[in-house]
């Protein structure tokens, strides 16, 4: 396949090893360059609870909106078909013809790239400067940059019932959620 920037479904995109995936995460405006030589807070996109199709938290915040459902969603919520031949549902929040993708499609992304960091990867509130940067391994002209925008805590007695506390480890770690059921996070270092 030919790694290369394009445009699909209005979107700026990139394709790496024949899967498309948006240059910008959700909530970023496409005319924000996707690849800056240092990022920047504009390239935080929302948070979204997972399984759920509603931003629970712009990209610079530190708490949750009242979006924020306290139950877990069914472990099907973004994709009811299966890892190999997923089926996106009206709960997935990408756009037409976009979907999130799941734990085997990521971990495919990861084998097709080079990882390299940018920014300094120390937790704080404040740093919006790290990001994971994914370059195609067959044109290394062509990349993703995925900021460390890290997560919500959450607290509760139990799983069916938890809320969201603070956000936590904000520019140290690139953690990334896919359609794949709650509870199978990945943590790319």
């Amino acid at each position: 396949p030919s790694d290369k920037y394009l445009t699909h479904m209005g979107q700026p995109a990139a394709r790496i090893n024949g899967k498309i995936w948006m240059l910008h995460n959700l909530g970023v405006a496409t005319n924000v360059d996707p690849n800056p030589d240092q990022v920047t807070s504009a390239l935080h996109g929302d948070y979204y609870q997972w399984g759920r199709s509603v931003s629970v938290a712009k990209g610079t915040d530190n708490r949750a909106n009242s979006n924020w459902i306290r139950n877990n969603p069914a472990p099907n919520a973004w994709n009811i078909g299966s890892e190999e031949a997923p089926i996106k549902t009206s709960l997935d929040p990408c756009p037409e013809g976009y979907r999130v993708p799941t734990k085997t499609e990521f971990y495919q992304l990861i084998d097709d790239v080079i990882l390299s960091n940018k920014g300094s990867f120390v937790q704080s509130n404040s740093n919006f400067t790290s990001a994971k940067i994914l370059k195609s391994r067959r044109n290394q002209n062509v990349q993703l940059t995925f900021p460390a925008q890290g997560f919500f805590n959450v607290a509760g007695t139990d799983f069916n019932n938890y809320a969201p506390t603070s956000i936590g480890f904000r520019g140290s770690f690139g953690f990334y959620k896919t359609s794949t059921a709650v509870g199978e996070d990945l943590w790319v270092m």
